[in-house]
């Protein structure tokens, strides 16, 4: 074997590497993410305190969506699966349509959407840094 090949392989299993670190730590957030849901669902969180029977509808259904969504992404990303990206990617579309489309129904949270946009961005990045290394190989 070259050195040069040596050299690039270990390059690959690095960002490999860096990359399901990312995915666990992203999956981590999601935890935090699936408690404050189900917080609200059961109405130990928030200003109003109000129960889940008392939300509106929009509100009910989006709290039933996320309190799925989210406990799926968590096992998605932790376990490094295909479908954990794409649920993450769901879930994600979801706030973000909360958050930005939806912003009269649903109050805005602009840390929430920057974070979001920021992992997304970092998701490129590690896929593009993923794609040069492997043909580098």
């Amino acid at each position: 074997m070259s050195t040069e090949y040596t050299q690039n392989r270990n390059n690959l299993e690095a960002w490999k590497f860096a990359y399901h670190i990312y995915l666990r730590l992203l999956a981590l957030f999601f935890i935090i993410l699936t408690i404050q849901v189900w917080m609200k669902a059961i109405g130990i969180s928030g200003v109003d305190q109000q129960g889940f029977d008392t939300l509106p509808t929009h509100w009910r259904f989006a709290i039933a969506a996320l309190c799925i969504i989210h406990p799926v992404t968590v096992l998605g990303l932790w376990g490094l699966f295909a479908w954990g990206i794409a649920v993450w990617l769901l879930a994600v579309l979801v706030q973000l349509a909360m958050h930005v489309v939806f912003v009269s129904m649903y109050e805005p949270d602009q840390l929430l959407v920057i974070f979001h946009l920021t992992c997304f961005i970092l998701f490129v990045i590690f896929q593009i840094a993923l794609r040069i290394a492997a043909n580098r190989k």
